[in-house]
Order: structure tokens, then C-alpha cells, then sequence
């Protein structure tokens, strides 16, 4: 079974099974694509045999692929717990079955390899801009952003449309009129 794109040849470890069968399972990384990710947290997990809980492959993995954060509640070799804050870019299975990533850790500011074994509690970083905007409330348009952008694209309407004399002196006239609110705006 070889979960690489077609074209592409796998990257990763090969890993023999109890029987005879060879698997070959990707790096998952910011190369892999899109789609191939739900088949390979799937397989990382059939070939760990459930030694670490799919609750903690998919937030790991969607870190991965959205080159974001996960918070974890992680137990290092010593056994002592630890919060970190990792920013993990690969999840791969080692030659003795274990799942790791290799992960920015901010705690100790380096590069460092995690075992998803020892991770007790997975959850993605947020923050308060991620959060949903308020639908009750009107959203209102900032006319600053407004004005330029409509003088943005006047200006490129100019510079790359073939216009009739008629059309061209309308065009001239609403970038002269978007320059004029500017300004008003931006002195008031």
C-alpha cells in the first residue's frame, strides 16, 4: 500500500509488518497535498495500532497543514508534565513504531522532536482574532479603505482598459472625485 501522489515517489520510512507485506508511509509535511491528509492520519494510526488516539494525530497533522500552532499538555522522558505551545511542520512513524513531529517548541525556543505518545491533551492555538465576528452587531465599512481601494481600481481601469473619449473623461472625473474624498478624509 503506498499512500504518495501519483507521480511522486513516497517519502518516509518503509515499516515491515507482521507478515510479509511492505508499507511505505509519506512524510506529512508542508509538501504533502491537501487531500492526501485525512488518508494519512488514518494510516499513521493504523500502523501505530491505536498507540496514540486520533484526537491527538488530527490536531497535530491540521498543524501541519495550516502551518499553525498546538497547545499540549506533554510528558517529557523524565515524566514530568509540561503546557507547550509547538509549531509543529512534519509527522512521521521512526523505524520502532513511534508517531513524532518535528516541532518549533516555545518554551525552549529550538527545534525538537515530540513523541504524539507522550502528548496527554492536544488542542489548537487560538486567539482572540480568530474568533467568530459578531453577526448582531452592524459591521461598519471604514470609508478610508473604501475611497482607496475604489481609487486603486479607477487608476488600473485607466492604465488598462481602451476607452471610448466619453468613457475616458467619466473615468477622469471619479479619479479625480475619489482623490478629492481622500483628502477631505484624511484632513478631517
Amino acid at each position: 500500500m503506498s499512500l504518495a501522489p501519483t507521480g511522486q515517489a513516497p517519502r518516509g520510512v518503509t515499516l515491515i509488518s507482521t507478515t510479509v507485506q511492505s508499507i511505505t508511509l509519506p512524510l506529512c509535511d508542508s509538501s504533502t497535498p491537501l487531500d492526501a491528509f485525512p488518508d494519512i492520519i488514518a494510516a499513521y494510526h493504523e500502523v501505530i495500532a491505536g498507540k496514540v488516539a486520533l484526537d491527538t494525530i488530527t490536531p497535530v497533522a491540521e498543524a501541519v497543514r495550516d502551518a499553525s500552532a498546538v497547545v499540549v499538555m506533554y510528558v517529557d522522558g523524565k515524566g514530568e508534565l509540561d503546557a507547550r505551545v509547538l509549531w509543529p511542520v512534519s509527522v512521521a512513524v521512526t523505524k520502532d513504531r513511534n508517531l513524532v513531529s518535528r516541532c518549533y517548541c516555545t518554551l525552549r525556543k529550538e527545534w525538537r522532536t515530540f513523541r504524539l505518545d507522550r502528548m496527554v491533551a492536544v488542542h489548537p492555538l487560538t486567539t482572540p482574532d480568530d474568533a467568530e465576528p459578531d453577526e448582531t452587531k452592524p459591521v461598519k465599512p471604514d470609508p478610508m479603505k473604501m475611497v482607496t481601494r475604489l481609487g486603486t481600481t479607477l487608476t488600473a481601469l485607466a492604465h488598462n482598459a481602451q476607452l471610448d473619449a466619453a468613457a475616458t473623461a467619466l473615468l477622469t472625473d471619479a479619479i479625480g472625485d475619489a482623490r478629492r474624498i481622500d483628502r477631505t478624509l484624511t484632513t478631517a
